[in-house]
This record gives structure tokens, sequence and C-alpha cells, in this order.
């Protein structure tokens, strides 16, 4: 059967303005494809890919006096183990965005001393010091910040994690020989899981004393070097029969 003149022309005339149209049609396609390749570059090159597992890091400090040995489970996964009793785990990276468990356990046990159920969020930095004993443990959690010392310095801060300590304290860190209350004091009405923020201090010996409201104190050696960045902690001895402890940790 034979076409007719009215389809004919309808024919001719879609394929002349398809060629018509022809170097519109590529240009428009070619600027679509640039525009979609650029577009994967910029997102392969950002790094925000949405399947990629994003972290916070955390550390565990065991202050818990009738705790030897201690242990921390992320959810069901062992994150640290064989923790002493006034030592601190490295950091472990914990998901960030979803709801997490950790738990702190007496090393070899399974049921939890402590559990905390929190969000975490991409790329902080977090330090959890469990305090007190197993009959009434408390977690302290300080967020971290990155320190550097300037100038030949040395960074301290102080914490009080002696659960025995009932009174408020003031703390003076002084050169070794010099009479402690003759310097400025470093920071008053300490109490119990307080936190004294970092403070430059020049290297070299000194003697930190803690200063209680009836004039008793208790006296440590520690010696600080250039660029050092450090945490000091009060804590219940290890010996009953001692006075307090002081432990000495690097932060850098």
């Amino acid at each position: 059967m034979g076409l007719g003149l009215g389809t004919l022309y309808i024919y001719f005339k879609q394929k002349l303005l398809l060629i018509h149209n022809t170097p519109l049609f590529i240009m428009r396609t070619l600027s679509f494809l640039l525009a979609f390749a650029s577009l994967s570059f910029i997102m392969g090159c950002d790094g925000d890919d949405p399947t990629q597992t994003e972290y916070a890091n955390l550390r565990v400090y065991n202050g818990l006096s009738d705790v030897p040995l201690m242990a921390v489970k992320a959810g069901t996964t062992d994150v640290a183990s064989n923790l002493n009793y006034q030592a601190r785990a490295p950091f472990f990276q914990m998901k960030a965005g979803s709801r997490q468990t950790v738990g702190m356990y007496r090393q070899g046990s399974a049921t939890p001393i402590l559990e905390k159920q929190q969000t975490f969020v991409k790329d902080e930095m977090l330090f959890w010091l469990l305090l007190g004993n197993t009959t009434q443990p408390e977690l302290l959690s300080i967020t971290e910040t990155p320190q550097t010392p300037v100038g030949g310095k040395a960074l301290v801060r102080f914490v009080l994690g002696a659960k025995t300590t009932t009174l408020q304290y003031s703390v003076f860190l002084a050169p070794v020989g010099a009479d402690f209350e003759s310097v400025q004091q470093w920071s008053g009405n300490v109490g119990y899981k307080s936190v004294v923020a970092y403070r430059a201090f020049d290297p070299g010996n000194y003697q930190i004393a803690i200063l209680n409201p009836n004039r008793n104190f208790t006296s440590k050696a520690i010696t600080l070097a250039a660029g050092e960045v450090r945490t000091l902690i009060l804590a219940d001895p290890i010996n009953p029969s001692d006075g307090f402890d002081l432990v000495n940790l690097k932060d850098n």
C-alpha cells in the first residue's frame, strides 16, 4: 500500500526538523553530560560519601578505687581491657550519629559496673573518668580540644578525682623550694569532680599543694618539660594507709 501525499509530507518534514535541530540536540546532550561529570567529580573529592561511617573518639580512665582491672565495651565489642586503677585507655572510636551504649566492667565480669547511652558527634573527643567505687560509681565527662603549648611552656590541668574528699580545696603549683602560699593560687573552691582548666607553666620541678580550709594540705612533686600537655588527677590511694595519690597523665 502506497503512502498518501499527506503522510509523505509529514514524514519528510520531521526528518528535516531532526536534521535542522541536530547541532542543538548534540550541544544540549554534551552540556548535560559535562555537568553530570563535574558533579560526580566534586562529590568524589568532597569525602562526604553518605555511605561512609563517621566516628567520635573516646578514652576512659579507671578511677574506681576497688577495681584493680577494668574492661570497656562498646555494645558487645571490647574496646579496652586490663585497665589498671589510675590508668587511662588510649582513644577508641565510637560510631557517630546514632545512640551507642558504652559499658564499664570489672575485668572478667559480664555485669557492667556502669553503662552509659549517648549519641556521639562526628570528630568530637571525649575523656570519661569513672570515679568513686563499685558501690557508687560516678562518671565525669570532659570534652577535649587539642592543646598546643607555646613559648616553650607546658600546659597542665587538674582534676579532683578522690571520692573521699569532702571539702573545698585551694590548689597551688609552686617551684620546688618555694613557699607554695607565696605563689599565685592556681584555683580555689575545688571540690570532688572539679576540673581546673589548662594553664601554662614554665618547665621545671614543682610541688603541687592541695590545701583544705583547715590549713591541712597534700603535697606532691612533679616535673614539667617544655611542650608537654598533662592532666593531674588527685586520686584515692592504692594503699589505704597512704595519703592521696597524684596521677600524672601525658595528654600529647
